[in-house]
């Protein structure tokens, strides 16, 4: 899976697999045009998600592993800029999103989530011109 930073419409969570998936910023690009452009390539992947407008400017995912995550293993931890929170994507065995939500918010712009070898999420936010932090994430054990 791949987490897009789209122009001002759609960011995108894509399935890696060949094809054209529709991006095309040429001079004279236009940010209104959806990331995925099917106008200009009918034959284009479609992307499996889609912010639409406004974007959140998506800045690195990762899948959340691990039994003590419970049902947040195999989740998609997706870092946004303009958003400034964590967003979270449920998927299905094909890859369709099942449910989202928002958190990790009031830190700032968030980037680069990676999961630790010790288990736990790891993420970097933007100081915007002071030093960032490094949060580590870990999950509730019951």
């Amino acid at each position: 899976m791949s987490a897009e930073h789209g122009p001002n419409v759609d960011d995108e969570i894509n399935e890696l697999v060949p094809g054209n998936f529709g991006w095309d910023p040429v001079p004279g690009y236009t940010e209104t045009v959806p990331m995925t452009d099917f106008a200009k390539f009918p034959d284009a992947v479609g992307a499996l998600w889609a912010t639409g407008f406004p974007t959140l400017a998506y800045s690195g995912a990762t899948f959340i592993e691990g039994v003590d995550w419970a049902d947040w293993d195999g989740v998609l931890a997706v870092a946004t800029l303009k958003a400034q929170h964590l967003h979270i994507y449920a998927m299905d065995a094909q890859g369709n999103v099942t449910d989202d939500f928002r958190v990790i918010e009031n830190q700032g712009r968030l980037r680069s989530p990676r999961m630790g070898p010790d288990g736990a999420l790891y993420i970097t936010t933007d100081g915007q011109g002071t030093s960032g932090l490094l949060l580590r994430v870990t999950p509730i054990v019951q």
